[in-house]
């Protein structure tokens, strides 16, 4: 076999690598946009301040039951619901819910869902326009894309 040989052979593979590579992370890239696109819309309700009644860890991982007491149309209510335990909420903290009109026997707790997805979408941008940059430029220059090729193989063999 040539050098000429394996050189293409590692630049076809390297094309099929990176190819494979941004269409993952295109995927990735509209799962994200998806995600982001929903919490952008999540946060239906009106924010009102509540008071912790109390909390319980759930399990090992950091999953929390927190209940809340709170007034909505001079009405009091309690609602439970799961939390992180990095947040650590003390009996009686006021915390910032979010309770729908409809529902108000429901509360949520009022993260920052439009930050997240704002977030989420510049990262889904972000990381298709690095996917597709990637496939243009290893499509366009060979020495790249056997560069691309022989490291996806010696990746291969040693993995």
């Amino acid at each position: 076999m040539t050098s000429k040989n394996v050189y293409n052979a590692s630049a076809t593979l390297g094309q099929i690598l990176i190819t494979m590579q941004g269409l993952s992370c295109i995927a990735v890239a509209i799962g994200c946009l998806v995600t982001g696109s929903t919490l952008l819309g999540s946060s239906q309700g009106e924010r009102i301040i509540g008071r912790v009644k109390g909390t319980e860890c759930l399990d090992d991982i950091g999953r929390c039951a927190i209940t809340v007491t709170y007034v909505m149309g001079g009405k009091r209510y309690q609602s439970t619901f799961e939390t992180v335990k990095t947040l650590n909420y003390a009996k009686n903290d006021a915390i910032s819910i979010l309770v729908n009109p409809e529902t108000p026997h429901v509360a949520i707790e009022d993260l920052p869902w439009q930050h997240m997805g704002a977030t989420l979408i510049a990262a889904a941008l972000c990381t298709a326009a690095s996917a597709y940059y990637a496939m243009h430029l290893v499509s366009q220059r060979k020495n790249i894309a056997a560069l691309a090729g022989v490291f996806g193989f010696v990746s291969a063999i040693v993995n």
